[in-house]
């Protein structure tokens, strides 16, 4: 038995690290603040080994607490290992509209690792995003930016995180920012030996007839310096929202 301390933060959110966890595992815990406390509840840690995973999606939700509690019934039915929130989280990137989608997500985030990336709603307030989600690092250069893009390796997978923010600047070989950080992650171990490499951004290079007059076709920025990026990187898949 173990038991991990914390504070909240400004919005009263705890964030706790649990470290030396063995892998694969079915572990047992309970949240408690003073005298209000979960039930118990469980989840399982990551394999540390190639085994056969499933991964849920979800786009879009807006906060939406009824959509959210569908499709994380759905997920908890596939028995899925992790969720990626590819975006849009949020309508107005409000700390209470954050609690909702953790409210609608509480049976499947209780269970696996959500992970997410922003979307342009989630935009509106970053700083919101920020502080409601507990994400992997991957900008180093910007205090209380760090969460804007992140990998990382489950099992036989590398997955990407990204932010079309730095994106309208670069280009595939630039060598600062985001496109830098990832150039330099494809050349780590962890993501050559990955089998399945995976990356996930809110907005689509390429789309088919979306809007009011039908003529949005992807985000030209995205074309000119993800793709190529992907591409040489030997990315196999690329996951988008936005579309609805």
């Amino acid at each position: 038995t173990r038991t991990k301390c914390g504070s909240a933060d400004v919005n009263g959110q705890y964030e706790i690290k649990l470290d030396r966890l063995p892998p694969a595992t079915e572990i047992q815990y309970l949240a408690r603040v003073g005298e209000t406390s979960t039930a118990s509840l469980t989840f399982r840690t990551m394999p540390d080994r190639p085994v056969p995973m499933k991964f849920a999606m979800f786009a879009d939700a807006h906060n939406v607490e009824e959509n959210l509690r569908k499709m994380s019934d759905i997920a908890l039915a596939e028995n899925v290992d992790f969720a990626i929130g590819v975006g849009d989280l949020a309508g107005e990137g409000l700390p209470e509209e954050y609690d909702i989608t953790f409210k609608g997500w509480q049976d499947l985030g209780s269970r696996v690792n959500i992970w997410a990336v922003p979307g342009n709603h989630d935009e509106k307030n970053i700083q919101g995003y920020f502080d409601a989600f507990a994400m992997p690092h991957g900008n180093a250069t910007e205090p209380g930016y760090e969460e804007g893009w992140w990998s990382r390796r489950v099992g036989n997978v590398w997955l990407g995180g990204g932010w079309i923010r730095d994106f309208y600047l670069s280009m595939p070989d630039s060598d600062w920012g985001q496109v830098g950080w990832f150039r330099q992650q494809f050349q780590t171990e962890e993501f050559k030996t990955a089998k399945w490499k995976l990356f996930f951004i809110h907005q689509p290079a390429y789309a088919v007839q979306w809007g009011s007059e039908c003529n949005f076709d992807g985000e030209d920025c995205l074309k000119v310096a993800m793709v190529p990026m992907l591409r040489e990187a030997g990315i196999q898949a690329s996951f988008h929202g936005h579309m609805h």
